[in-house]
């Protein structure tokens, strides 16, 4: 089961208690029963128990018809995924099941997009507040933390401090960045759910990507232009039918991925631009040191270092596609071979906590010594001395690492 859980609904409710009109359902309480309820039906379809699959089916169309009544479109996206839904559910399919649910909470997430966006510009920051709440995040990691810049923007608005536009343009940005890095990772798990011949999972996934991409097709279209985004809205269609099938479809995934390489659904500014660069080298340098640290005699000595690595290229991955986008622009072939080499890096590293193949450390170290010449290579001047900048963040990765050892009286 992917679909994220609401993140914060119980906490939320427990802060909104009593807040408006107690007949009035809140978005978040809402979406959360729908989800609930597609949960269910998931279940009962694997318990063999159709008749309760089809009331569950009831219960959450009901809250959805309620949350996106005045969302036409979405409601309309909503209304078909769940006819495909009990369509899928009468003959037993799950990954048609598992499908129509990503449909539904996709069509849930592009309302609440909407809706947040749109109350924001319009002052209603108890209404955006309650939208919000609708919401996925980008999973945070060692050198990461969950975005809370939507959040703080509406805290502004209503000190005064912020004005409308302004704070519906943080949302916007804070939303949109969210569902660029999860359209990505969806991507990825189709991608890899297939090789594990995990049909249910592909076809969920593949189904939360389009949903993704609906929410970001407009900031595609306006910095591509339509018929791109025409070609990518027939190329998703073709890979969710393909995944609710159970039919593998690479040719149509290496397209998505090939449209979407240099697309950020929020460019980042020249200060955020050379932090990330920075963060792309120093992290990139400590790759090879970590994975030498756990390979001996081409075999596997310390796994702990062979995933602190994993991390590092990952951070290293997640900068680099950051500044893809401006890369492309200043030397495209240096580009494309650095984002290559680095990817390949994940391959290697990979292979080897799994025990398939364990490269040599020198290896490692060369093909990260060539994306590193390959990134620079495409770098304005100045941006050499970057990587200072991110021993900080190495630094506070540490630290919250030792308070969470302190804590745990480790």
């Amino acid at each position: 089961m992917r679909l994220v859980a609401l993140i914060g609904v119980v906490a939320s409710s427990l802060a909104l208690a009593g807040v408006g009109d107690a007949a009035v359902p809140q978005p978040w309480d809402a979406a959360s029963g729908i989800q609930r309820a597609l949960s269910d039906a998931e279940t009962a379809l694997v318990l063999a128990e159709p008749e309760t699959v089809q009331t569950d089916l009831d219960r959450a169309e009901r809250d959805a018809g309620e949350l996106l009544a005045g969302r036409p479109a979405e409601l309309a996206l909503a209304r078909k995924a769940f006819a495909d839904a009990r369509s899928a559910a009468a003959v037993g399919n799950a990954r048609g099941l598992a499908a129509a649910r990503a449909a539904v909470w996709g069509a849930v997430l592009r309302a609440s997009f909407g809706e947040a966006t749109s109350a924001a510009s319009r002052g209603d920051v108890q209404r955006a507040r309650a939208w919000l709440l609708v919401r996925e995040f980008q999973a945070p990691t060692r050198f990461t933390r969950a975005a809370a810049d939507a959040t703080a923007a509406l805290d502004g608005l209503e000190a005064g401090t912020l004005r409308p536009a302004a704070a519906a343009a943080a949302v916007r940005a804070d939303l949109l960045g969210t569902y660029d890095s999860r359209l990505r990772a969806a991507l990825a798990s189709v991608q890899e759910s297939g090789k594990s011949g995990f049909g249910v999972r592909r076809a969920e996934e593949a189904t939360a990507a389009h949903g993704y991409w609906r929410i970001l097709r407009g900031p595609y279209a306006a910095q591509r232009d339509a018929r791109s985004a025409r070609r990518l809205d027939a190329d998703f269609g073709s890979l969710v039918a393909a995944a609710a099938a159970g039919r593998g479809a690479p040719v149509k995934l290496r397209r998505i991925d090939d449209a979407l390489q240099g697309f950020r659904a929020v460019p980042l500014g020249p200060e955020e631009r050379i932090r990330r660069a920075g963060q792309l080298q120093r992290f990139l340098e400590l790759v090879p040191i970590e994975y030498d640290r756990g390979v001996e005699n081409g075999r596997v000595t310390l796994d702990f270092e062979i995933q602190e690595a994993i991390t590092f290229r990952d951070a290293a991955s997640s900068a680099l596609d950051d500044l893809v986008p401006f890369l492309l622009r200043r030397d495209p072939a240096a580009t494309r071979e650095a984002v290559r080499l680095v990817a390949g890096l994940g391959v290697s590293l990979a292979d080897a906590t799994r025990g398939r193949a364990v490269a040599d450390p020198d290896a490692v170290r060369a093909a990260t010594k060539q994306a590193l010449d390959r990134a620079s290579a495409a770098f304005p001047d100045g941006w050499g001395d970057a990587k200072g900048t991110a021993d900080f963040d190495v630094i506070k990765a540490a630290l919250d690492r030792v308070q969470a050892a302190a804590a745990a009286g480790e």
